[in-house]
């Protein structure tokens, strides 16, 4: 009988051991997710913010270029991750956020008046996908969280959040 409940006890320990290291390496994927999703924006936004009109665009090897390219390629390889470690609204909602980051990135070789001009709505889009993204991570790994109402904060580039990219409450699935 001793036998039977010690085989029995390792089998759920092993179990509950498998479960806490997916758990915890789901976290550490979806920071690194989300890092380098602000890591892209804050490259493109510097770019914008600090290019003039005679450095437009960026170089091919200038730096903000680099940096928004590395964490594009950084949210593919967690994006990968993810397939198999998570479900698949989070996938989704990573995929939404990832195309929306490398479409912000491609602002760099636009011309600097669409560049300027799309910024901001386009850093709005990214602050909602990336909320949409962290909800639904929340969601997989069974935390608290509160997707019924609008974040209490706003994005870092305090945008007005208005018009029709700006939904009034974040439902389940958005």
């Amino acid at each position: 009988m001793a036998a039977i409940l010690t085989a029995v006890n390792l089998n759920l320990t092993g179990r509950r051991d498998h479960t806490k290291w997916a758990r915890e390496t789901s976290v550490e994927v979806m920071m690194a997710f989300v890092d380098a999703s602000f890591a892209g924006k804050d490259a493109v936004k510097s770019a914008i913010r600090d290019g003039g009109p005679d450095a437009w665009p960026p170089s091919p090897d200038a730096r903000c270029r680099a940096d928004a390219l590395t964490a594009k390629e950084q949210m593919r390889t967690m994006q990968s991750r993810l397939r198999l470690l998570s479900t698949p609204e989070v996938v989704d909602a990573a995929q939404m956020l990832r195309a929306a980051t490398g479409e912000y990135v491609r602002l760099l070789d636009a011309d600097r008046a669409t560049a300027v001009d799309r910024d901001a709505d386009m850093r709005r889009r990214l602050w909602w996908l990336r909320q949409s993204f962290i909800n639904e991570a929340k969601k997989a790994l069974t935390l608290p969280r509160a997707w019924r109402r609008l974040p209490r904060t706003k994005p870092s580039e305090a945008v007005a959040a208005t018009g029709p990219t700006s939904p009034t409450r974040i439902t389940p699935g958005e």
